[in-house]
């Protein structure tokens, strides 16, 4: 289990356990040992363990920064594939109009 994973675990186990304990926010550890931590409040904690995943983040990072180049490569090859439909078409009526029509 990777660090980064394992945080979100325990602050996910931390949000879920002040739900069921009577003692809520207080039975949250704020210090010890003579080192000072600040109070961690629930909505803290929920906030935290809302957040997505190291590699959610990272993949939507990716995509963020990619979607420029695939936005201009998409409408540089806008032009050659309206020539070709134009040209497709132009060949479909031209053997429409070249072929004589079935009788009945």
């Amino acid at each position: 289990m990777s660090p980064s994973s394992f945080a979100v675990f325990a602050l996910k186990f931390l949000q879920k356990s002040m739900m069921f304990t009577p003692c809520g926010p207080s039975a949250v550890p704020t210090g010890g040992a003579g080192v000072a931590f600040p109070a961690v409040k629930p909505a803290e904690i929920a906030d935290l363990a809302a957040l997505p995943s190291k590699p959610e983040l990272y993949a939507r990072l990716l995509g963020t920064m990619n979607a420029p180049m695939v936005q201009f490569v998409t409408v540089l090859s806008a032009v050659p594939r309206d020539l070709m439909n134009v040209l497709a078409a132009i060949e479909k009526k031209k053997q429409e109009a070249g072929s004589p029509e079935p009788k009945a």
